[in-house]
């Protein structure tokens, strides 16, 4: 009896497949790289977004503050007194916070803060102001800005 050997072929397989898994990994990758990059602009847009609504709050709470008019017995007040202090609750809070200096000057000191989602920016302002007499309101000082750099922005 006569046995066969059974002869070893290589067979010739198809290309088809390890290209197209081949195909698919490039493809998921460009799209992950993608999604990445889009999220990435999405969160610098949110920041910047936040960035500009807290100035915004410091802004206006700037102008409120210089808006506020003070008793004439402020100006007999020791420098380093605090004249005037809010807060203002909400998204865009803000703290301010006005310390006499030496007469006739005052410190108005802001700190805004906006917080949305897993975002939190503040913004500050510093600004170096005069007390005047109100010539509208007798018996009443309003804070004016001194003359220079009486403006600070702080980050």
């Amino acid at each position: 009896m006569r046995r066969h050997k059974r002869v070893h072929r290589k067979r010739a397989g198809g290309f088809a497949l390890p290209l197209a898994v081949m195909l698919l990994v490039a493809v998921s990758l460009i799209a992950a790289l993608l999604f990445d990059a889009a999220l990435g602009h999405l969160r610098t847009g949110a920041a910047e977004l936040g960035q500009a609504r807290a100035e915004s709050a410091a802004e206006t709470a700037l102008a409120a503050a210089l808006a506020v008019r003070l008793d004439t017995s402020t100006a007999s007040l020791a420098p380093g007194a605090l004249l005037v202090s809010s807060v203002s609750p909400g998204p865009g809070a803000a703290s301010t916070f006005v310390h006499k200096l030496a007469s006739p000057f005052a410190r108005v000191v802001i700190r805004a803060q906006f917080a949305g989602g897993h975002l939190r920016v503040s913004a500050g302002r510093v600004a170096i102001v005069v007390l005047a007499a109100d010539s509208a309101v007798p018996g009443e000082l309003r804070m004016r800005p001194a003359g220079g750099p009486w403006l600070v922005a702080v980050p």
